[in-house]
């Protein structure tokens, strides 16, 4: 399908859409009895924009300048497998981030939250901030940190782009 649509010039925001709504439809298919969480992007290699739709994943980080800060602000999407698309596709929300020379972008798993600090589950959505900065983006000092210093209770996979620049 991508084919066909690189024939009719789709815009990468259009691609994106309708490849998350084209995922959807497949978990549908499950019923509810299989669900997935994914945080699904297109990066344009020449100009560093990141697009991409989080469904049910932890807040994507930006580590910029030595500071790591969640990029999403607004809701994000359930899950696949449960059609949230009622309207149309104006209701998938596309985040749109242009990185700059040295950002690191960072998707990771529920392991990066849900672990248990001294006994008890982790309630402090900063700590994974501070975890990227203290470790400068490195994920997997920031995997060994969490296995060594936590336990987790789901399981880890951490997703690093680090925008190098324009290649000119």
């Amino acid at each position: 399908r991508t084919n066909e649509q690189k024939k009719q010039s789709v815009s990468p925001s259009n691609w994106l859409i309708d490849a998350f709504v084209e995922l959807d439809k497949v978990f549908l298919g499950f019923e509810g009895l299989m669900l997935m969480s994914v945080v699904l992007g297109i990066l344009d290699e020449e100009t560093g924009e990141l697009l991409f739709i989080n469904a049910e994943q932890p807040n994507s980080v930006l580590f910029r300048d030595e500071k790591a800060s969640y990029i999403e602000q607004d809701k994000i999407h359930n899950k696949l497998g449960i059609s949230f698309v009622f309207g149309g596709l104006s209701d998938v929300m596309i985040h749109t981030i242009q990185l700059k020379e040295g950002d690191i972008f960072i998707a990771a798993s529920d392991g990066c939250e849900n672990i248990i600090i001294d006994g008890k589950i982790n309630e402090d959505k900063d700590t994974f901030l501070k975890l990227v900065e203290d470790c400068k983006g490195d994920i997997n000092l920031i995997a060994s940190t969490i296995q060594t210093k936590a336990e987790l209770t789901d399981d880890l996979s951490i997703l690093k782009i680090n925008w190098i620049g324009d290649n000119k």
